[in-house]
């Protein structure tokens, strides 16, 4: 479940961010904001 959740947000991260940016985001590109949505996710649960 938790690999799933986190494809659909990669996918949905990578959608908004080329939306916004208007490019094509690279691998490392992707991980990253991947990596950032998912700790802000636990820092707004109160987790670390």
């Amino acid at each position: 479940a938790l690999a799933s959740a986190k494809n659909d947000v990669a996918d949905l991260s990578l959608t908004i961010a080329q939306k916004l940016i208007g490019k094509e985001l690279n691998a490392d590109d992707q991980k990253g904001l991947i990596d950032d949505y998912i700790k802000r996710l636990g820092d707004a649960n109160g987790s670390h």
